[in-house]
């Protein structure tokens, strides 16, 4: 059914429902209809807040594009959690347009989040993988590397990127069984190709770092890694890794820092416990 935005004045019903915000009778509020019989005396909130997502994902830049936002947090405090639940739902069942729409609107919703922009770089690269998996050279390439035969894996990796160059999965793959068979300037050279394609996700900046801590390049791998946490502060994966080059650089105090916080958010991490028992 095709869908269509109205913009209205609130009804008395509706502005009535609202607290801690004060509206503005002078801006319309986008609403999402489905049909041509639409009724106001039938409005509820969930036509509204998919109206405002609507146009946010359209024009982030919208003239009202903060008072829409400060609007649907008021009267859905929820909505951040909510969408996210919904979002890894579709993704996991495979409704890839649904769930496309959601992160969507995620990002949109909270620009400033890094979070939302890797959640949204991660679900591509699931539906990427979705269809991929399909794909003779591909699948075989992540079974063989999954089973620790990444040198049986790359040269079907390098035939599916004849087909496939702009895959960013395809890169990553590549450079997952490099770096697994320890070719870190081969395996950082085909992570930065896949950061060409998506803008790095705090995993790919992960990889990065991983690689050129194994070359020697502390500062670097320190600048990524800390990068990554810009997006997801408590990612312990991250912080054990910068921990570890922080002790390579023989600089206790940071590395002191980042085991104080990685015990706040996981005192049963092993890089932890490892330290706790030294």
């Amino acid at each position: 059914m095709r869908k269509r935005i109205l913009f209205i004045s609130l009804p008395e019903r509706l502005a009535g429902q609202i607290e801690g915000f004060t509206l503005d009778p002078s801006i319309p509020l986008p609403v999402e209809v489905t049909d041509e019989d639409w009724d106001i005396a039938r409005l509820e909130w969930p036509a509204i807040v998919s109206g405002i997502l609507h146009v946010l994902r359209s024009d982030g830049d919208h003239e009202e594009a903060d008072y829409y936002r400060r609007l649907i947090k008021t009267v859905r405090p929820d909505i951040v959690d909510t969408l996210l639940s919904v979002g890894e739902l579709k993704t996991n069942q495979g409704d890839f347009s649904f769930a496309e729409e959601i992160f969507l609107s995620l990002a949109a919703l909270e620009p400033d989040k890094g979070i939302h922009r890797s959640n949204l770089a991660l679900f591509y690269r699931k539906r990427e993988e979705a269809e991929l998996r399909k794909d003779e050279f591909y699948g075989k390439a992540l079974s063989l590397i999954r089973d620790d035969k990444p040198e049986e894996g790359l040269p079907l990796i390098d035939s599916f990127l004849e087909n496939r160059p702009d895959s960013y999965n395809g890169w990553f793959l590549k450079g997952w069984a490099l770096r697994l068979s320890e070719r870190w300037e081969e395996a950082l050279i085909a992570f930065e190709r896949a950061g060409e394609i998506i803008s790095p996700s705090p995993e790919l900046l992960n990889e990065f770092a991983i690689c050129e801590r194994s070359m020697g390049d502390f500062e670097k791998a320190s600048g990524h890694l800390r990068q990554g946490l810009e997006e997801e502060r408590e990612n312990t994966t991250l912080l054990s890794n910068l921990a570890m080059v922080y002790l390579d650089m023989n600089d206790l105090s940071r590395a002191e820092d980042v085991l104080a916080l990685l015990y706040e958010i996981d005192p049963d991490d092993p890089l932890v416990q490892r330290f706790s028992r030294d």
